[in-house]
């Protein structure tokens, strides 16, 4: 948030646009910069962890010894984990949301000199719940995906010790993709429904 308010602020001013940032910073935070980034923190904590466990769970035949006890394995093992992602992504994303929208109207204000009122009345007359649910919506969607990424990649793990970390690295890999590519194709699917 900080970043962009310092960028925005350089390119905004040149045009006397600085009574617009506010809304720009929300939107693109909002829309954007936060179903992204905490999807790549959850990656990077979560997926790799996730990935890892079940790696060597497989590896160590503990998933063939929950299947002998006739336990379906996939249910008990990655539904829990691709549900837990898909729903605990949507509130990292809120609480990034907050922490970069501050942050960025902290540094407006205090070191931009931007008056403080106008920077959050830009937000209140244009902000609208579509700015706000295509990141939830797309944390939601982003959960899905790499939760199931994780937990899929981890279960089929090959190969001792070795194949965990190469099933690691391959889940935070494909992961990091998906959310790119996912973020384009969600982000187009939302202006096409002008929402």
């Amino acid at each position: 948030g900080m970043v962009e308010a310092v960028q925005l602020y350089q390119g905004f001013s040149k045009f006397g646009a600085e009574g617009f940032m506010g809304y720009t910073i929300f939107i693109s935070i909002t829309r954007e910069l936060g179903p992204v980034f905490a999807s790549l923190m959850v990656i990077s904590r979560a997926i790799s962890s996730m990935a890892a466990e079940l790696g060597t769970m497989r590896v160590t035949e503990q998933i063939d010894a929950i299947e002998t006890l006739a336990v379906d394995s996939k249910k008990y093992l990655l539904i829990p984990r691709i549900i837990a992602t898909m729903f605990s992504l949507p509130m990292l994303v809120i609480f990034f949301d907050f922490i970069s929208n501050l942050s960025a109207f902290l540094i407006s204000w205090l070191m931009l000199d931007l008056n403080p009122v106008g920077y959050v009345d830009t937000i209140k007359q244009l902000l609208s719940f579509s700015d706000i649910g295509t990141g939830l919506i797309k944390g939601l969607f982003f959960g899905y995906f790499i939760g199931s990424i994780g937990a899929f990649v981890g279960y089929h793990t090959r190969g001792g010790a070795k194949g965990v970390g190469v099933s690691t690295t391959k889940a935070v890999v494909l992961a990091s993709i998906t959310i790119f590519i996912a973020n384009y194709f969600l982000s187009a699917i939302f202006m096409i429904l002008n929402w």
